[in-house]
C-alpha cells in the first residue's frame, strides 16, 4: 500500500522512492558498463550481449 498522506512514519516517502530509483539506475548502469567491459576483454560470449 502506497503512502499518500503526509506522515513521518511513512516508509514509502518520496525521498525513499527517489533514493531507491537512483540506486537502481546506478546499479543498472554499472552492470551494463561491466558487461560491456568484459565483452571487450573477451570474457563474455557475444550471445550474451543484448543490443537494443
Amino acid at each position: 500500500s502506497h503512502c499518500l498522506s503526509v506522515r513521518r512514519t511513512c516508509l514509502f516517502s518520496r525521498g525513499a522512492i527517489a533514493a531507491v530509483l537512483v540506486t537502481n539506475i546506478v546499479s543498472l548502469l554499472l552492470g551494463a558498463g561491466i558487461g560491456v567491459w568484459l565483452s571487450k576483454k573477451g570474457m563474455l560470449p557475444p550471445r550474451l550481449i543484448i543490443i537494443n
